[in-house]
């Protein structure tokens, strides 16, 4: 059986509460390298920052940090707001509340522990 720390991060898609063990974030710039013949190196030149993305691991548990029916309630109500509206509300638990395009949901799920899954969810900031 998968153990969690006592303390787990909390976040929220849409009015869906869910667990969070690890949020991974990104924050970058797009930029066009100019190049001169002959000198080592490039002079970057930034065009533009580029929406935060991320990931959300999503452990679906029940019984995770007094949290119940994660499984399999709140995987189909999760995976049900994904497929019908992929741009909505996600309260982040780090970035707190943001638009977000859910780019992709994947779903891990171990023969060690067959009461639930692992959910990571891929995420950009809409604006």
């Amino acid at each position: 059986m998968t153990t969690f720390a006592t303390t787990i991060l909390r976040a929220r898609f849409e009015d869906i509460e869910f667990p969070v063990s690890v949020c991974d974030t990104d924050l970058s710039h797009d930029a066009k390298g100019h190049k001169a013949y002959m000198v080592q190196g490039t002079d970057w030149e930034p065009t533009g920052l580029n929406s935060d993305d991320g990931t959300l691991t999503v452990p679906l548990f029940n019984g995770v940090d007094g949290m119940e029916n994660l499984y399999p309630e709140t995987r189909d109500r999760i995976l049900r707001a994904v497929r019908l509206h992929p741009i909505g509300r996600l309260v982040h638990p780090t970035r707190g509340s943001m638009r977000a395009m859910i780019h992709k949901v994947r779903e891990a799920a171990s023969s060690d522990d067959r009461d639930g899954v692992t959910l990571t969810i891929t995420w950009s900031e809409h604006t």
